[in-house]
């Protein structure tokens, strides 16, 4: 399972990522620009497991296991990509499930900590994104149309293949 941990700059992601995967990721008290996430491995140790292991004695024993992704701050000011740019958009599309980080104290460099309105912003955020994706999709559907393709939702096209 892949969580991502998303949210504005300096709330605390990357603090909650080395506590919760003992890594040493680098913590700044400034906006990163670096581009790729930081990424661990946490194996879920569960004594059920365990117990039902010794029990059996299967030749291998599997644990759950969670990919943590600590995505770069979400920065304000560019209007054209919002907080979100493309290439971050694209890693969060994959996870699994995400976990919004706000900063609920006060730091000297961004001041008073508004968690409401940050999870509000972060939520406006994904919105639009998926109303782009949504536009797209639809723009293609337009083009195809226009070129006299049919196109069939995919959950049809398993159904009635046989029959188009």
């Amino acid at each position: 399972m892949d969580i991502g941990l998303i949210g504005l700059a300096n709330s605390g992601k990357t603090t909650i990522f080395n506590a919760m995967t003992r890594a040493q990721a680098q913590i700044t008290g400034y906006v990163n620009a670096k581009s790729e996430p930081n990424r661990a491995m946490m194996k879920v140790e569960d004594s059920r497991v365990t117990i039902l292991s010794d029990m059996y004695m299967p030749k291998k024993t599997t644990y759950a296991v969670i990919e943590l992704i600590d995505f770069i701050g979400l920065t304000e000011g560019s209007a054209k990509e919002g907080l979100f740019s493309s290439s971050s958009m694209e890693l969060i599309k994959n996870t699994d499930a995400l976990a919004i980080v706000v900063r609920h104290f006060n730091n000297d460099t961004a001041g008073i900590s508004t968690p409401l309105r940050d999870i509000a912003k972060i939520d406006e955020e994904l919105l639009i994104s998926d109303l782009l994706i949504a536009e797209n999709r639809l723009e293609r559907i337009k083009k195809a149309y226009q070129q006299g393709k049919k196109t069939i939702p995919l959950k049809w096209k398993k159904r009635y293949s046989t029959r188009l």
